[in-house]
């Protein structure tokens, strides 16, 4: 009886604490949470929207602008204060640099 004893006094707690780590890992607060939990409005006014495409055209100075569908997601994240995401997106889609996608983001509409 005393080594069953000994022997789940050793091995109990570091299992408890691998479990635990193991929770934490898989249900914790570093998960990464899908891309579909952005809810993007479909219906923008033509006017915001044509007031972006020219603050965009503004930040871009001549260069290619970022097209409506994504200004469209970048002024719904923006609204939804996430401006992290909306820099994200539009560095990805729109090919800009970190100080461009910024810049334009905090002047959009």
């Amino acid at each position: 009886m005393s080594n069953e004893l000994g022997l789940s006094l050793m091995l109990g707690p570091p299992l408890v604490i691998v479990a635990l780590a193991v929770a934490f890992r898989v249900l914790g607060p570093g998960r990464s949470r899908s891309a579909a939990a952005v809810t993007v409005p479909a219906d923008v006014s033509p006017a915001r929207l044509e007031i972006a495409t020219s603050v965009a055209a503004g930040v871009r100075e001549g260069k290619a602008v970022p097209n409506d569908s994504t200004l469209v997601e970048v002024m719904a994240l923006k609204d939804q204060r996430k401006p992290a995401h909306a820099v994200k997106v539009l560095r990805q889609r729109a090919g800009l640099g970190l100080g461009d996608a910024k810049r334009l983001v905090d002047r959009l509409p």
